[in-house]
């Protein structure tokens, strides 16, 4: 996320409904901030836990009063907040939280989203609550660091890499059948759209982006090249 240093923060709602945000905190939540703990633990037999469901690394659902609510950085599965060793100088490197400005802008930017999508008459998975911040305990190895977690109302657990792009590669050989070559045209394609050398090996489109590098119109440079993919229809779902 980029950093929201020119957003102010809403103010939180609690249980009443009063604040800023369209959203409410159920009580359950708004007493304590939550943290993954393993099920097994005496933690999880306090009485204000709350039996959730994890949710990739650092994210957690919980269901309050009917309703269920996605924790975004509450530690990193159920080891806490944990501090590495990640840099060139051995910088150190937190895991499993959010911190103020990358949840402000998760916040402020799934708000957008909600708004824009309402406008069309669509429903968004994630409605934008609040976040937490976590009180650093005594042994914390870095009390300036403060760890924060953002709080959604949610509609469920499907995520964009896990299900849908997973589902896509899963149906891809079903649609595209490897052609004779090896889809070595392919690659120039997406080789031609970058700028790079069609000889050396294709970084993933996924780590060309996080580099801010150019990634490729692989449709468009397959149409100037005057090369043509088959196709086939997907089979039936019971057949699969």
């Amino acid at each position: 996320a980029l950093p929201a240093l020119v957003w102010e923060r809403a103010e939180v709602q609690d249980s009443s409904g009063s604040g800023t945000t369209s959203v409410a905190w159920p009580p359950e939540l708004a007493m304590l901030p939550m943290l993954k703990v393993p099920a097994s633990s005496d933690a999880a037999l306090h009485p204000s836990a709350l039996r959730g469901i994890a949710s990739g690394v650092r994210s957690a659902l919980v269901k309050a009063r009917g309703c269920w609510w996605r924790l975004k950085g509450c530690g990193n599965r159920d080891d806490g907040f944990l501090v590495e060793a990640k840099g060139d100088q051995g910088e150190l490197n937190v895991r499993g939280c959010c911190f103020q400005h990358t949840a402000d802008c998760e916040l402020r930017m799934t708000d957008l989203v909600v708004a824009a999508l309402s406008a069309a008459g669509m429903d968004c998975a994630n409605q934008p609550v609040g976040s937490y911040r976590y009180v650093p305990a005594s042994d914390w190895p870095l009390p300036k660091i403060e760890r924060y977690c953002c709080v959604f109302k949610t509609l469920g657990n499907a995520r964009l890499g896990d299900h849908l792009i997973a589902g896509l590669l899963r149906l891809l050989p079903r649609i595209l059948p490897l052609p004779l070559d090896g889809f070595c045209e392919l690659q120039k394609a997406v080789a031609a759209g970058r700028g790079v050398d069609p000889k050396e090996e294709l970084w993933p489109t996924a780590t060309v982006a996080e580099c801010g590098m150019p990634v490729a119109d692989a449709a468009a440079e397959l149409k100037r090249a005057q090369v043509k993919l088959s196709e086939c229809a997907p089979s039936l779902a019971d057949q699969m």
